[in-house]
């Protein structure tokens, strides 16, 4: 495993094309869909789920949580709801800067304390919407409306890949970045910036916010990982989480362990799990496969199931 300071490879790491295809192929081969549990009235049932803040779910980079494809939390809000929990998902740009959408996650969080009459919320967040959220809670000043902050496979520390593509790699980079504002702000963003927010991804970058966006005292951090194993049925998350094994070590295909880390680490997602758990697995995979025992709503209801038995 190279050190995070050395220079990122003049050879391709993996044909340009693969990383481009990320996000459709995972749409397709890692999603298992199944049938969402039927919601129940949150406010009345008594079930395990049923926290003492609301949750507010928030989604990651490239696709919003209303894309129109398909959803970004699939079978999670009614599931959690099954069980009396208090939801709300948090539609803030697919392709805005961290800084855009930490300021339209606080008008979020405000509103759904509104809704639901509570003075705090439990926050949620896959991928990059960990970062949006530390830096709303932290710079914004939304602290004193969060109770806790749950990240999921984010890249607190970066990610090679974002270095990679956006430095060194030789692709047309300005007309992929223009051609996913185009296609962010016609599914309603109100800011896509696609190539400035991938490079905040970086692993420099992240230093540096690192830096900037301490945690804030009072507010409940903790974190998970995914790792992709052999015998995912991916073959791109396989490909992919080899060569930046290379890199990082073990990872999701997109973040590595080291990276997803913060706070108190509750540790690796469906560890043991046939094939692993790969990046969009953890808010995608509707049942379990190959023999396996993960799926993200009953994930996710396991996470809920514990920050109420915390007193959150």
């Amino acid at each position: 495993m190279r050190s995070r300071s050395s220079r990122y490879p003049r050879g391709a790491v993996a044909p340009v094309w693969l990383y481009v295809g990320l996000a459709f192929s995972s749409f397709i081969l890692s999603s298992c869909a199944g049938q969402r549990p039927a919601a129940r009235d949150a406010y009345d049932s008594p079930g395990p789920c049923a926290t003492r803040y609301p949750v507010v779910l928030v989604h990651g980079i490239a696709l919003r949580s209303d894309n129109g494809l398909a959803p970004y939390f699939p079978g999670i809000q009614e599931r959690l709801e099954a069980g009396g929990c208090r939801v709300a998902v948090a539609d803030v740009d697919a392709w805005g800067t961290i800084e855009a959408n930490a300021a339209q996650l606080v008008s979020a969080v405000r509103e759904a304390c509104l809704d639901f009459g509570a003075d705090k919320v439990n926050i949620i967040a896959h991928s990059k919407g960990g970062l949006d959220a530390r830096y709303a809670i932290s710079v914004l000043g939304l602290a004193d409306s969060v109770a806790s902050l749950t990240t999921l496979a984010t890249p607190h520390r970066g990610s090679f890949w974002a270095g990679f593509l956006l430095s060194e790699a030789r692709w047309p980079k300005e007309l992929a970045g223009s051609l996913a504002d185009a296609f962010g702000t016609l599914a309603g963003d109100e800011r896509a910036r696609a190539l400035e927010a991938g490079s905040q991804l970086s692993i420099e970058a992240m230093e540096a916010f690192n830096a900037a966006v301490p945690d804030a005292p009072g507010v409940l951090y903790q974190s998970y990982a995914g790792v992709v194993a052999p015998g995912h049925p991916n073959p791109l998350w396989l490909a992919l989480a080899e060569a930046l094994a290379e890199e990082e070590g073990p990872n999701d295909s997109a973040v590595s362990l080291g990276s997803a880390e913060w706070g108190d680490f509750r540790g690796v997602v469906g560890e043991g799990e046939p094939g692993g758990v790969g990046h969009l697995d953890m808010t995608f995979r509707q049942r379990p496969i190959a023999g396996g025992e993960f799926c993200a709503p009953e994930f996710f209801a396991g996470i809920v199931a514990e920050l109420k038995e915390r007193s959150f």
